[in-house]
């Protein structure tokens, strides 16, 4: 049986990502032991499913298009930058959404419709957010790699236009994981109508 480990997201257009990049090099040099995403890779996370066994494509698809309607597009803004699980033993940094609830509506739309097709996706609650980097050996940060996060320059990053979901595959390497998109599902559209995955 073929398997994938797989996940719903937001994709982000090249521009904003690289444009973030740019923005946030003086965070990269306050946090030296991270393991940052490149830039081409940052997304907004939806739900995770994890290993998923590819015959099943057809029925998650279905759930995943079920879950996209009713949903329109909107405008998000980017802005603060945070740890996770806190700043005594950061793990995870990460750039904040302000969407007024909506994207927590459609996690949980999306959670709930994989849930009733069989699909065990991560229950734990959604918090919009870009992860940045990893901190690979976590404990209590040096003040200055605190002091970083409350840059007022990082108060505003831009906006990200939240119009379609997309369906990726990880795949784990040495190097880092490797995203591959398998379907998008532009939002308020039927189930079933996706557009296609760029090459």
């Amino acid at each position: 049986m073929d398997i994938a480990r797989l996940f719903v997201a937001i994709e982000l257009p090249e521009d904003l990502c690289h444009g973030l990049d740019r923005r946030l090099r003086l965070l990269r040099q306050a946090w030296p032991g991270t393991c940052w995403v490149q830039p081409e890779a940052l997304h907004v996370t939806l739900l995770f499913l994890g290993d998923t066994p590819l015959e099943r494509r057809g029925e998650l698809d279905e759930a995943i298009g079920q879950a996209c309607r009713g949903h329109a597009a909107r405008v998000c803004r980017l802005g603060g930058v945070g740890v996770f699980p806190d700043a005594r033993r950061p793990a995870v940094l990460w750039v904040g959404l302000d969407d007024g609830g909506a994207l927590g509506r459609l996690a949980d739309d999306l959670r709930r419709s994989a849930a009733r097709a069989g699909f065990a996706g991560d229950d734990r609650p959604f918090t919009p957010h870009l992860t940045l980097g990893r901190v690979r050996r976590p404990g209590r940060p040096a003040a200055a790699a605190l002091d970083a996060l409350q840059r007022p320059s990082y108060a505003d990053l831009g906006t990200l236009a939240v119009e379609q979901v997309s369906l990726v595959a990880s795949t784990l390497t040495p190097a880092g994981p490797r995203y591959s998109t398998l379907r998008r599902w532009p939002l308020g559209a039927p189930a079933g109508a996706p557009e296609p995955a760029r090459a």
